[in-house]
């Protein structure tokens, strides 16, 4: 179902206010101790190279709090995904880098490869350098089996040129 006037379909409408609601609500509460995983993480947005963080553990241990946390302290991007196809799910994350460069989401993305490659230029462009936060990354790799090696790539190559701070979340 399209919004009146066309545009994307209404349940990404709700996917984003869902998870806007949760981390605002999140930032009621007292952060309260992760000071020495938090303290790991500012050295790494703080990195001048940019660099990769990577969180896992059983469920309800509090890495989403922890990241974002993180995220709204260094004015970074945090996304996290479900189970949807991996069309909705470059649409929702190309939505989230909207926020931060106008247009993004004006692109449909055939794939991971030309979503992080336009995401690395925009970054580079922009002097911004995250941190990204891309929360329940099993999900993603689920709908999109190729994406740990597209991701390694782009951390490699592009990203490292562009100096980005990215994390990646998920439960064991």
């Amino acid at each position: 179902m399209s919004r009146p006037g066309g545009g994307e379909p209404q349940a990404l409408d709700y996917y984003a206010a869902r998870h806007y609601a949760m981390a605002h609500k999140m930032g009621r509460f007292p952060f309260l101790d992760r000071q020495d995983e938090l303290r790991r993480l500012d050295h790494l947005a703080r990195s001048k190279t940019g660099g990769l963080a990577v969180l896992y553990g059983r469920r309800r241990l509090g890495k989403t709090r922890l990241l974002l946390e993180w995220s709204r302290r260094h004015d970074g991007l945090y996304v996290t995904a479900d189970l949807s196809s991996p069309e909705v799910q470059r649409r929702v994350v190309s939505g989230a880098l909207a926020g931060r460069f106008p247009g993004f989401a004006d692109t449909s993305y055939p794939d991971w490869t030309s979503l992080f490659a336009r995401l690395s230029r925009e970054a580079r462009q922009a002097g911004w350098r995250g941190p990204l936060v891309l929360d329940e990354l099993p999900y993603l790799v689920q709908a999109s089996p190729e994406l740990p090696s597209v991701l390694q790539r782009w951390l490699d190559h592009d990203a490292r040129q562009a100096r980005l701070v990215v994390s990646v979340a998920g439960s064991s």
